[in-house]
């Protein structure tokens, strides 16, 4: 055993170190046997060479006082110095294996009083603090957030997450149509079209009614738009029931066209731009030589916007930006009930106010920001290339897309928006928006007031929610117009079942039901699914009976019936093939005729292909002898 402050090896039943007079933890009491050699203060048996008592620790020299228990001294150690002896002198007898111990920096006992870190009581109010406030804004987030930031500021809030939330919506449409070709190298689609009509033979021929009928048309569109060799293809199945009686085909390619019926002439007929300027001549419409006639087809078959929706994105939210920052002024009202026929629902009402002033300053921001986005007028140039793009010539919307155009037509408009408005040119916009506990906007009540306040006139769009049950109410009213539209429903899964009604000047002109009734996306492809049925009250439409729509998606397959109940229905099939389906077979480039080739077109009215011709018209049902 050794001493835990200098380290050196105790005797048995030490209670005090003989060295340095430290007390021994747990030291047994020493056996109180007198002996020869004993502690001058308590008599304790001393070991030979002993310089303190190992019982009381008082020095063992005859001349020093009795040593009072010491506390314990810091870690760093300092060997004892020898003490002399007045009388016979011994020395100290040498410690056995004895080492100095590690230096370590002197520590606070155990049995001290910790020291109290001044931060953590802070942090903790702050943490219990925030929770709670983040509790609070959960369960009354709206009415938190009109104290903190005051009527205007909370409905800046709320309307722009609603018209940022639609504007994202419809820049995602507008990218996924108008970025076909660059988002999609190869893919088509096949589409159905069959006629039913049992209510039209009193009025055409019978015969013809009856070849309608029974014929259906079937198109099958493809393309791929690789940059090496850009081709698109469509094939059209003229067919009765399932047996098919003709199919005209046609590849469109960057400088021309290829027609094809195969099922009646061998040769295959070419137009490119030179034949077709020729031809179109021939019916007096003359096109300038630098236009393309093909790449204007062409351009009509695919659709490449080059739209960026994260570049688009922010310069519409810049727009709306403006627009918001022009409000007057804003108050709030709790508990505003709306109604849509018999649905209604209560909601918080944000009333705003907008003066001719304020709308002026909006539409010159509007214009300006406009006329400076990049983004908008490259979209703006992509969509005039795609229509009006090779006509850009001489007499021909030349410069139609320069900059130059661009700026001036935009610096006319403000220099016009920003005359002075006239007193009795001035007005006011009030507008109502109605918002429910989640943030949604659930109605809004336009007023426009004349210079006298006076109401000139009233927009009205309510959309309350009551569970299930959902009405919708648009309304316009002026001196001289009014309309009012109606609907009220039941909602299961996103579909509406219900009714509605369209009224004109006090008039109703138009009543519906539907069910299950739903516009989805389903592929990247929009649809209308569910039963549509519209009666129109006007006794001048003449109708025999009621507008009906019937749309189904099966399998990727979709398929709408659109007609006059018990009158006429065509219906349409519709599905999207995948790249591995849009595989385009090439025609025989061999065998071509141009359609500027009078005498060649005419040799290919054959014998056989008349006869063939006569023989399609027969399965119609046609008799041409």
């Amino acid at each position: 055993m050794h001493c835990r402050q200098c380290g050196v090896q105790l005797q048995e039943n030490s209670v005090f170190c003989q060295s340095c007079g430290a007390k021994v933890m747990n030291a047994p009491k020493p056996d109180q046997t007198p002996e020869s050699s004993n502690c001058p203060v308590c008599q304790t048996p001393l070991k030979p060479g002993a310089l303190f008592c190992g019982n009381c620790g008082s020095s063992t020299l005859p001349s020093r006082q009795p040593v009072a228990q010491q506390p314990p001294s810091p870690p760093a150690y300092q060997p004892p110095q020898p003490v002399y002896q007045q009388q016979s002198w011994q020395p100290p007898l040498p410690v056995q294996n004895w080492q100095q111990p590690p230096q370590q920096p002197w520590q606070q006992p155990p049995h001290g009083k910790p020291k109290r870190k001044k931060w953590v009581v802070p942090l903790v109010i702050i943490l219990v603090v925030a929770l709670a406030a983040v509790g609070v804004f959960a369960f009354a987030g709206d009415s938190v957030r009109r104290l903190i930031l005051g009527p205007k500021k909370a409905y800046l809030a709320v309307e722009a997450s609603s018209m940022k939330s639609d504007a994202s919506d419809w820049i995602e449409d507008l990218a996924r149509i108008g970025n076909i070709e660059s988002d999609e190298i190869k893919g088509g689609a096949i589409v159905g079209l069959s006629l039913d009509m049992p209510g039209m033979a009193d009025t055409m021929d019978p015969m013809l009614v009856d070849v309608l009928d029974a014929l259906s048309v079937r198109l099958t569109s493809l393309y791929n738009r690789d940059e090496d060799d850009p081709m698109s293809y469509a094939a059209i199945d003229l067919q009765t029931g399932d047996e098919r009686l003709l199919t005209l085909e046609l590849y469109m390619e960057d400088d021309q066209m290829v027609i094809g019926l195969q099922d009646i002439f061998d040769s295959w007929i070419l137009i490119d731009d030179a034949s077709l300027q020729s031809t179109l001549s021939m019916v007096e419409l003359d096109l300038p030589d630098e236009v393309s006639p093909i790449a204007l087809l062409s351009g009509l078959t695919s659709t490449d916007l080059g739209i960026n929706e994260k570049k688009m994105e922010q310069s519409v939210y810049a727009l709306i930006d403006i627009i918001l920052e022009h409000i007057d002024e804003a108050s709030y009202e709790s508990r505003q009930t709306i109604e849509a026929g018999a649905v209604s629902g209560t909601y918080g009402a944000y009333t705003i106010t907008i003066t001719s002033e304020s709308l002026q300053k909006m539409l010159l921001a509007l214009m300006e920001q406009i006329r400076d986005d990049e983004t908008i007028y490259d979209l703006y140039v992509n969509l005039y290339d795609q229509f009006y793009g090779s006509l850009q010539v001489d007499g021909y919307f030349e410069g139609a897309t320069d900059r130059e155009t661009w700026d001036n037509f935009f610096d006319e408009a403000i220099e016009e928006i920003g005359s002075e408005i006239e007193p009795e040119d001035a007005f006011t916009l009030i507008q109502t928006v109605y918002v429910d506990g989640k943030g949604e906007i659930r109605g809004r009540l336009l007023n426009i007031l004349d210079e006298d306040d006076e109401t000139e006139a009233t927009l009205t769009y309510y959309h309350p929610v009551d569970q299930k049950q959902e009405g919708l109410l648009i309304e316009f009213e002026d001196s001289t117009e009014s309309f009012s539209f109606l609907a009220e429903y039941d909602v299961d899964n996103e579909f509406k079942t219900g009714v509605a009604s369209l009224s004109v000047q006090g008039e109703p002109v138009m009543k519906a039901s539907f069910t299950d009734l739903d516009a989805v996306v389903i592929d990247d492809q929009d649809y209308l699914l569910g039963d549509l049925s519209i009666e129109i009250l006007d006794d001048t439409a003449e109708l025999p009976g009621n507008i009906i729509y019937r749309g189904s998606e099966e399998d990727g397959v979709f398929t709408a019936d659109i007609g006059v109940e018990g009158y006429m229905t065509a219906t349409i099939e519709y599905k999207k093939l995948s790249a591995a389906d849009a595989e385009i077979t090439l025609y025989n480039t061999s065998n071509l005729v141009r359609i500027d080739d009078q005498e060649a077109l005419m040799g290919l009215l054959t014998e056989d292909a008349m006869n063939e011709l006569l023989d399609i018209l027969s399965r119609l049902g046609l008799d041409m002898n």
